[in-house]
């Protein structure tokens, strides 16, 4: 089946939607996504409601691991910034005490 411009247009209209939502707020996505590509009720709609589910769950996967590794990056930022402070601060006892002897 050849998709027309239209129906590529609401597939990615759909698609562009915020996908984070519930399953419940899922559900009617794809039926009106199958709706409005046009298919009959009986025929392929199983299959193509399959695909269509299978891709939004690998977008949800990759807005997923993008979010981890955000989260793990702003880990390692810290932990830089955090050994940075305590390298600064022994240079500062250092020469403190360096102050003290002479």
């Amino acid at each position: 089946m050849v998709l027309t411009k239209t129906q590529l247009y609401s597939i990615l209209k759909v698609f562009s939607i915020d996908i984070s939502g519930t399953v419940k707020q899922f559900k009617p996505r794809v039926t009106q996504l199958l709706n409005e590509l046009g298919f009959p009720r009986r025929v392929d709609r199983t299959n193509f409601s399959k695909v269509i589910s299978f891709v939004v769950e690998k977008q949800n996967d990759q807005l997923q691991d993008q979010v981890i590794h955000e989260d793990q990056f702003k880990a390692y930022e810290q932990t830089i910034i955090a050994t940075n402070f305590k390298e600064t601060e022994l240079k500062i006892s250092r020469l403190q005490h360096l102050a003290r002897d002479r």
